[in-house]
């Protein structure tokens, strides 16, 4: 299933040539590429300055890693700026750049390990003490609800439930790390956008952390829910008290470095195009939410008084979680399809497997990957019917999906 049929659902390099001469057209032009290098660079740096600030810890060989990389940057932004540049010294300064980020380890930055009583912690320390995936309790019983999962990003969680006919219910939205008078965590309440204002769904309180006896991360907390109207048959059967383990992050998270595809990829995108060799667009696939299919006549017709969505955003998690939530002109959401991402094996990061349910899993080539911009493309089979004749064709579509951030 891809992202077509999912809608329905629901550095840039270095300039290899040198110059030292007068600032002409060409010049300029591997100037302006250069340009956006450092800004790219810069961006990057500032992240991971970023995540060592709140990880607390005190890695005095990334801090330096950092700070080196950061003045060789300086100097480039300064050589940019002189009247005459020098394009050999500029490519020097940011291949310095470049190789001392190409040595810092992505796990170094990210705290996938981190334990305590978060009662205990300041918010960062928090923050990195539930980082991650947390599979909570067991399967659903007959007749009633369970927890599936709570998911904490930097800024965002992403909760399922499973209720009562089997299907799973999902929650997206901010958390927000309470502080009390101490400056220790309070609760770490889970936000819900419902247009017109946000509204608490969740609070977790005396939330802990520790390694059990087989090295495995686990998790114990009070949860008191207020679910939205859909999903409310389940807030008196899953608040109290709740337990939950860390599963292991995918296997990139161990062994790619801070500027690696991996690192760049794991974050909050925004959908800006999708485009196929049919002519689907994102914008005609969000229009088909208004539409009312007969599963008898098989006759398309709009719905009265609706209003399509206005975009998307997906989700790429370092634990393997891939979401992607279409939202209202309000900028509310109005459905979350989750399921699973992972490198493909021996494509060394430049291959996306995303599974669209079941055994439904593509794989997208990506074209093009910065801090800020993901293209990817796939292709797979698809059926063209003649309306005159109603005789099928099984046709090659080629999808381009473009996330900005």
């Amino acid at each position: 299933m891809k992202f077509k049929h999912l809608f329905l659902l629901l550095f840039t390099g270095f300039v290899l040539s040198c110059s030292n001469e007068e600032v002409t057209d060409d010049l300029q032009s591997q100037i302006d590429d250069l340009e956006a290098t450092i800004e790219t660079l810069q961006g990057t740096i500032t992240t991971l300055q970023g995540q060592l600030t709140s990880a607390n810890t005190s890695n005095s060989t990334l801090a330096t890693q950092l700070t080196q990389a950061q003045a060789a940057l300086t100097e480039a932004r300064n050589l940019v700026n002189a009247a005459t540049t020098d394009i050999t010294a500029l490519q020097e300064r940011l291949a310095f750049v470049q190789n001392a980020l190409a040595g810092i380890d992505y796990s170094d930055t990210v705290q996938l390990a981190a334990t305590g009583d978060v009662s205990q912690q300041s918010p960062t320390e928090a923050a990195q003490t539930i980082y991650g995936r947390w599979n909570v309790g067991g399967a659903a019983a007959r007749s009633s609800c369970a927890f599936d999962f709570i998911e904490f990003s930097e800024d965002n969680y992403l909760m399922t439930i499973i209720l009562p006919d089997g299907e799973k219910g999902t929650v997206f939205g901010e958390y927000i790390i309470q502080e009390g008078t101490d400056g220790t965590v309070s609760s770490v309440d889970l936000m819900f956008d419902a247009g017109a204002t946000d509204i608490r769904v969740a609070r977790l309180t005396n939330i802990n952390v520790v390694v059990d006896t087989d090295d495995e991360l686990n998790a114990t907390f009070d949860v008191v829910l207020e679910l939205p109207e859909a999903l409310e048959i389940c807030d008196a059967q899953l608040s109290g008290s709740v337990q939950a383990t860390k599963p292991e992050p995918v296997q990139e998270a161990t062994t790619a470095t801070a500027i690696s595809n991996h690192a760049k990829i794991v974050g909050e995108w925004d959908v800006a195009a999708i485009n196929t060799s049919d002519g689907e667009t994102l914008e005609t696939l969000l229009s088909y939410f208004c539409l009312d299919y007969d599963d008898t006549t098989g006759q398309e017709t709009p719905i009265e008084g609706c209003t399509p969505p206005t975009g998307g955003v997906i989700n790429f998690s370092t634990f393997g979680t891939y979401s992607i939530t279409v939202l209202s002109a309000d900028g509310s959401p109005i459905d979350t399809q989750i399921e699973d991402w992972g490198w493909k094996r021996g494509s060394d990061q430049t291959v996306l497997q995303l599974g669209f349910g079941g055994d439904d899993v593509d794989d997208y080539d990506i074209v093009e990957l910065s801090e800020t911009r993901l293209v990817m493309t796939t292709t797979y089979m698809d059926w063209d019917i003649n309306e005159a004749t109603g005789t099928e064709t099984e046709v090659t579509i080629t999808e381009t999906v473009t996330l900005n951030r």
